[in-house]
């Protein structure tokens, strides 16, 4: 069974040509990029229980200090309803208090290697 659809081996490969001085992972869980806050009192079993399910499609790291730099979800029809907008909002929480950007690309508009760049680099810097 393949671990990504057609339409996002398409948009792995536009990744690659855009940003190929990056690495790039797909099928992230959450779990393996986001820690909880030392400093927080909140229980780690029901942190991780919050988003041991939830992954990210792709996420890029930076070659040389091997850190998260960005998450992207290719978003899909799926994404209209209001049960997963509140588990798109949920996940962005979650990265966005980790001090991890999320960008969020239209499948259905997928753009090329040239403007994913741009998308990418006005977030990243």
């Amino acid at each position: 069974m393949p671990i990504m659809t057609p339409t996002e081996v398409i948009f792995f490969n536009r990744l690659q040509q855009a940003v190929p001085e990056l690495i790039i992972f797909g099928q992230v869980q959450l779990s393996r990029i986001i820690m909880p806050n030392d400093d927080d009192d909140t229980d780690q079993g029901f942190w991780f229980n919050r988003i041991c399910r939830m992954s990210v499609d792709y996420v890029l790291v930076d070659q040389d200090k091997q850190t998260v730099l960005l998450a992207i979800e290719l978003d899909d029809w799926t994404h209209n309803t209001r049960r997963r907008q509140q588990q798109d909002e949920k996940k962005d929480k979650a990265l966005l208090s980790a001090g991890i950007p999320i960008l969020r690309i239209n499948g259905e508009a997928m753009p090329d290697a040239a403007l994913l760049r741009r998308k990418i680099l006005a977030v990243i810097g």
